[in-house]
């Protein structure tokens, strides 16, 4: 499962020298948060639109209805 573009800065090596351990510390846990927080977003959206995308019926065959999902979880991933 790919995740979504990442908008994440990246700072110069000047820039860096000046920043203190402590802000560093913290950059790194607003950017962890940050992606933790775009990865359940991903995840769930990815999940909705699978569920509704996809409906198993009592006419369609078990290898019918993966190959659907698959064919859903694809498009779905190319959105992004």
């Amino acid at each position: 499962m790919d995740a979504p573009n990442s908008t994440t800065r990246t700072l110069p090596s000047k820039e860096l020298e000046k920043l203190s351990l402590r802000e560093m510390a913290e950059a790194c846990e607003l950017d962890f948060a940050q992606k933790t927080i775009e990865m359940w977003l991903w995840k769930v959206f990815r999940e909705t639109n699978l569920a509704a995308s996809t409906r198993l019926t009592d006419s369609m065959s078990p290898v019918k209805f993966i190959t659907t999902v698959e064919t859903s979880k694809k498009r779905i991933d190319s959105l992004f």
